[in-house]
């Protein structure tokens, strides 16, 4: 770079090489970058603009590639890549015909700057920062509530699906290299709302913005994965997801989310059972059994008062904790089906006819052996 500074022109470098001994193979580099390929001189606004007018345009995409990579991994392509994300040139606007309007995302435009994204910022010791990129995204559909507009309420459809899956991986990527940044970003997958709710200016309905990025049924294979690579940061996690109203996170917590959390099942048990209804509809006999033993008396106190409306397979494991029994003790449960109801059905049947032939065979040899007038008869009718 001191080189670059010192000559004016390339032919200046060409003359150096001439006159005095062969320039270091790192010079030429910064040399042939400077004065051979005019897009390493490119500005990051530049190379924004680039990205953002070709998102759109899918035969222009390897071009544009092309430039960056001859452009090679500076501080200034990182940054035209955060700002041409942030421009989001994938989001178009549908008006509907009462003058709401709808987001929607273009996912391979977006599939394609996200694809920018892991290449030039997603690499260990980056600095770069996406959260305001991600804020942006939160808040990025608005929802009228009342009842002139109920019927055109809008919510969030497919398209936002690419921009989930790009956050999930984000997530993973700050839990992966221990980045600070992590709590803040996963903060903006458990509010349900960032931005203030605003009074619509015909004062005749609420404009709210719910979170696009809220964690629902999308993050449920993802939260188990991210729980468990966050490391020392796992706590916190937790914690940030006690946050949420009991009805949410029992819609979260499935099987191997519970199992993620480990040493604090406890307080996810705790936290869902303080809506009994809420309790009702998320408790099976496998979570039952796998929680601890405190957390499973705790349950169990309160589903007692629901006992007869309990399902057939949890009911007995209730009253056996209730009773003071171990675990072990507890029956196991069969699941009734249709086809087992007809296999035992046959087998009584079977079981009574064999009886029957048995019955039949023990009155015809006491009639045999007995003689008398019904001796004749029960041969006859043994015949």
């Amino acid at each position: 770079r001191l080189a670059c500074g010192l000559l004016r022109t390339a032919e200046e470098a060409v003359e150096l090489q001439r006159r005095f001994v062969t320039l270091p193979n790192a010079v030429s580099a910064v040399c042939r970058g400077d004065y051979d390929v005019p897009a390493a001189a490119m500005s990051a606004p530049d190379l924004a603009h680039m990205l953002e007018g070709t998102a759109r345009s899918p035969p222009a995409r390897p071009q544009a590639e092309a430039v960056l990579a001859a452009h090679g991994r500076t501080p200034a392509c990182a940054e035209a890549v955060i700002a041409a994300l942030e421009a989001m040139p994938f989001k178009s606007t549908i008006m509907q015909h009462s003058g709401h309007s709808i987001v929607h995302i273009d996912g391979d435009a977006f599939t394609w700057l996200w694809s920018l994204v892991q290449e030039y910022l997603l690499v260990p010791g980056s600095p770069a920062s996406l959260t305001k990129f991600w804020h942006s995204v939160a808040s990025i559909q608005e929802v009228h509530t009342a009842s002139v507009c109920q019927s055109c309420s809008l919510f969030f459809g497919d398209s936002v699906n690419p921009l989930r899956t790009a956050f999930g991986k984000y997530l993973t990527h700050l839990a992966v290299t221990r980045s600070e940044e992590l709590r803040t970003a996963f903060h903006l997958g458990v509010v349900p709302e960032l931005r203030q709710s605003v009074a619509h200016r015909s004062q005749t309905c609420r404009i709210d913005y719910p979170n696009a990025l809220h964690f629902g049924q999308w993050s449920r294979s993802l939260l188990p994965r991210l729980l468990r690579a966050s490391g020392p940061a796992q706590p916190m996690l937790q914690s940030e997801l006690m946050e949420l109203p009991p009805t949410i996170l029992a819609g979260l917590v499935d099987d191997p989310l519970l199992d993620a959390f480990g040493g604090d099942m406890a307080a996810v048990c705790d936290r869902i059972s303080q809506d009994a209804a809420v309790l009702m509809q998320w408790v099976t006999r496998r979570r039952l059994l796998a929680v601890p033993l405190v957390a499973r008396r705790n349950l169990c106190v309160r589903l007692v008062p629901s006992l007869g409306a309990l399902p057939r397979e949890i009911a007995p494991v209730v009253v056996h904790v209730m009773a003071g029994s171990a675990a072990k003790e507890l029956p196991p449960y069969k699941v009734t089906t249709k086809r087992s109801l007809l296999a035992m059905a046959s087998v009584w049947v079977a079981a009574g006819f064999v009886l029957a032939l048995h019955l039949v065979g023990a009155i015809t040899f006491a009639g045999l052996a007995g003689g008398g007038p019904g001796r004749a008869q029960l041969v006859d009718t043994d015949a």
